[in-house]
């Protein structure tokens, strides 16, 4: 970033400035004040999305190969003349007659060349080129005006209005050109705009006046909003124009399921985070929206398709391709994307996030076999089963809000070397009473978060067995698929029956094999050895992971819920209670207690620290049943001096940990508990809780195990302690 003054951060849209003609003004991100999304930015948008929607409309009958590629291809220089505009806007602001008239110019062009979709489509290819060449003359226009006007920006314009002018004359040569000749030329000006884009000028550029990245992402995200909103609307038209029915009320559900689970992943995971210090983060980000484009233009035609297909038979193979393509490639680009991007709140490593999007890309397009047996409800449900399982995925390994509000302490900053200022520490009001292993670690980096192992491990027995059973299940799915490619792969099958290849899946992973189905060629038995090798890898990962859970070490030791301060041998003691409730034996049992206070330093740091507190025992060769540990608190003590109205503002919690060697599992195991300070229950002692039975053996009443009485008030020379109302037990 270039050192000078930034004088562009008062808003152009605030600044006085002549309607009829005013310069544009150079516009560089980080100003204090946000660039807003102007009307006409809004329009070419929305103009811009209608043309990606009827080319995604072309694709009806027939559908092949041929068709898609040019709809693809014919996406490219509409999504890069949108993107020219839209980094053009966030460089430089103008709204007068001249800027205007050059924007709806360039929307003119955008609506004639929409107009012309179905004649290039079919092959007829001059009005396409001339309202193309329009559209990037009409750019050319307004990079030459601001390379005329804006001082800081005449190399960068100058190259901008050379590279779309080139361009422009390659569009306008096309049109005297036949097939395949004119294709050659589209490609060539295309690349065009490309090198443009990605030259030096425009890197240094960027180097010196970065983008406004708020407002970049903005558009961006605006882009694919509107393209998502065409899908419903596409959705509505042909619903109002069916009979509704059963199958097409559950149909509509799931595709719109699809629908708002693909926005839900965009703007709940990709939109808003923040690039990795990467040099081509920016480059891959950006462009890895132009697949992005394509795959949901692609997805929407196949959507509507199966939307109008009334009948139950199955959808025909070129539907099902296109559904499962596109939503397959949506959700590879979004891996694009996610791998220069950041989640800072995330569980699980950002490696790992990339990869579940592409495993569920691949498992996508190997899906598009099965639905040659299936009803298209069902099949489309499919589909949608997988969108939701990438919510459920995203919102479990990203359980926390990246805005979440946090309450900090104002730095403290001395007034004088002598008398420093302090800043006190904000007070929390209802302090949530929580486990320190459940706060939010927030920023911490991607490599040392945690790995899958670790999360299963941390996590519930739902989460572990729901991985599980999911992962079973769409693997044998995506076998079954591939099994369906070749009808005649399994003998005593029915051809092109899914049912039977998933079953067949399912023996062959878990080696079963009834002797009833069997690979009938090359194909399958290769399928079989790759499936088995795969199911015998799974099948032990899965063991040692249901074992490692299993046989994890569980606490068994209760602690009291209070802490009780008493008197013990003359003196002022904090005491807590510990249980063996499982009663077997803890080998070399050892406990630690610590109180978690303010300490303010007189050069104004202030610091949340960790004291010991010492015990009259801290171990014990066995622990079979309870342990009252006390601590004194005498002049060695962190707590000495401090009366029972202040506990609450001096110490924030207490922590008591106990280990051992549990002789059951033969492991150590340990334990912990934290109390808070309106936990202490003052001038009050433990309810004994050991007693002896008539038959020799001892009883400990765990039933009282919390239960304390009331002492007495004292008073302990030069250690003057005064209670609080005591609290009932």
């Amino acid at each position: 970033m270039s050192n000078e003054p930034n004088d562009q951060d008062v808003s152009f849209y605030r600044a006085p400035r002549n309607r009829w003609f005013h310069p544009p003004q150079l516009h560089v991100g980080g100003s204090t004040e946000e660039l807003r999304t102007p009307w006409l930015e809004l329009l070419y948008g929305i103009v811009a999305v209608s043309i990606i929607a009827r080319l995604g409309g072309t694709l009806e009958n027939p559908i092949d190969p041929h068709r898609i590629w040019s709809v693809l291809g014919l996406l490219i220089p509409v999504w890069s003349t949108w993107a020219s505009f839209t980094f053009y806007s966030n460089r430089f602001l103008s709204d007068d007659i001249l800027h205007r008239v050059l924007v709806f110019l360039q929307i003119f062009g955008l609506a004639m060349l929409g107009a012309t979709v179905p004649d290039v489509v079919n092959g007829k290819t001059v009005y396409f080129s001339a309202a193309f060449a329009f559209v990037r003359f009409t750019l050319a226009l307004l990079y030459a005006r601001t390379w005329l006007q804006v001082d800081r920006a005449n190399e960068y314009a100058r190259s901008f209005t050379l590279g779309f002018s080139t361009g422009t004359l390659l569009w306008l040569g096309s049109i005297f050109l036949q097939t395949p000749w004119v294709y050659l030329a589209w490609t060539i000006a295309a690349a065009v705009d490309f090198a443009t884009t990605l030259s030096r000028w425009g890197r240094d550029f960027a180097l010196r006046y970065p983008l406004d990245v708020r407002h970049t992402t903005h558009r961006y995200g605006l882009l694919i909003s509107l393209i998502l909103g065409v899908f419903l609307i596409w959705q509505l038209h042909i619903l109002s124009n069916e009979e509704l029915s059963i199958r097409s009320g559950i149909l509509c559900v799931e595709v719109l399921t699809v629908t708002f689970s693909l926005w839900w992943i965009y703007f709940d995971d990709v939109a808003h985070s923040p690039l990795k210090p990467l040099p081509i983060a920016p480059y891959v980000w950006i462009y890895s929206h132009l697949p992005l484009v394509a795959s949901l233009s692609l997805l929407g035609s196949g959507i509507v398709l199966s939307l109008k297909h009334t009948a139950v038979e199955p959808l025909p193979a070129a539907h099902r391709w296109l559904l499962c393509g596109g939503l397959s490639a949506t959700f590879l680009s979004i891996a694009a994307i996610d791998w220069v991007s950041e989640r800072r709140q995330a569980e699980l490593s950002d490696s790992a996030r990339v990869r579940g999007r592409i495993v569920s890309g691949i498992a996508t397009c190997v899906l598009a076999p099965v639905g040659m047996s299936m009803q298209p409800w069902a099949f489309v449900g499919l589909l949608a089963s997988i969108c939701i399982l990438q919510l459920v995925i995203d919102m479990n390994v990203v359980p926390t809000a990246s805005d979440m509000p946090i309450q900090r302490a104002p730095s403290a900053r001395p007034s004088s070397p002598k008398a420093p200022e302090r800043a006190s520490r904000p007070k929390i009001k209802n302090r949530l009473r929580r486990d320190v292993s459940e706060a939010v670690r927030r920023g911490a980096p991607s490599e040392i978060r945690s790995d899958l192992y670790f999360f299963l491990m941390e996590g519930s027995w739902t989460r572990l067995l729901g991985t599980m059973v999911t992962g079973y299940l769409l693997i044998n799915v995506v076998f079954g698929a591939l099994y369906v490619l070749d009808s005649d792969s399994i003998v005593n099958a029915h051809p092109g029956s899914f049912l039977d290849a998933f079953f067949f899946s399912v023996q062959t992973m878990s080696t079963l094999g009834y002797g009833v189905l069997s690979p009938a060629s090359t194909y399958s038995n290769l399928l079989v050895t790759i499936e088995a090798g795969t199911g015998l890898l799974l099948t032990a990962l899965a063991t040692g992971l249901m074992f490692a859970k299993v046989s994890r070490p569980r606490k068994a030791v209760l602690f009291s819920d209070v802490l009780t301060m008493t008197r013990y041998h003359g003196k002022k003691a904090l005491m807590l209670r510990a249980g063996n409730a499982r009663g077997n034996m803890l080998l070399e049992a050892t406990a630690r207690l610590s109180v978690l206070m303010e300490d303010d330093s007189p050069e104004g740091h202030q610091i949340r620290r960790l004291y010991d507190l010492k015990l009259i025992r801290d171990s014990t060769p066995v622990f079979a049943l309870s342990w009252l540990m006390i601590h004194i608190i005498d002049e060695q003590s962190p707590l000495h001096g401090i009366e029972s109205k202040d506990m609450e503002e001096k110490a924030l919690l207490f922590i008591g940990i106990l280990t051992g060697f549990d002789s059951t599992y033969a492991q150590t195991t340990h334990a912990q508990r934290i109390w808070y300070p309106e936990d202490i229950r003052f001038n009050s002692r433990f309810v004994d809780v050991v007693a002896d039975l008539p038959d020799g053996r001892i009883l400990i009443d765990y039933e009282r195990f919390h239960d304390t009485h009331i002492d007495e008030p004292f008073t302990i020379e030069q250690n003057e302690f005064t209670p609080a109302e005591p609290k009932k037990s």
